[in-house]
């Protein structure tokens, strides 16, 4: 498993720039990636930049799974904002509470 923490300087940024801006070694995603991404805090920080890695991990046969502490009952309202952001995805876990997540993490 690999578990990063990644700097968002501002949310227009795109991979491209990314990788400029981080000239250190990339990780590069490997066939059967499973990413993990939180919502707000996260995507909402950089959406342009997570639709990008979204797409680049699913058209690299890797799996993108979708991590909130949302109630499911916003689960449409949810999607539909993912998909505004083109945010591309194969699941949506919703945990609830944030202590389950720092729980089973």
């Amino acid at each position: 498993m690999v578990i990063m923490n990644i700097d968002i300087p501002h949310e227009s940024m795109t991979l491209a720039e990314w990788r400029r801006a981080n000239p250190t070694p990339a990780v590069r995603p490997l066939n059967g990636l499973r990413l993990g991404l939180d919502i707000d805090g996260t995507i909402t920080a950089a959406p342009k930049l997570f639709a990008e890695i979204s797409a680049h991990c699913r058209e690299h046969d890797g799996q993108v799974h979708i991590v909130t502490s949302r109630s499911e009952a916003g689960r449409k309202e949810t999607v539909d904002e993912l998909q505004g952001y083109g945010i591309q995805f194969d699941a949506i876990h919703f945990i609830g509470e944030m202590s389950r997540a720092n729980d089973d993490c």
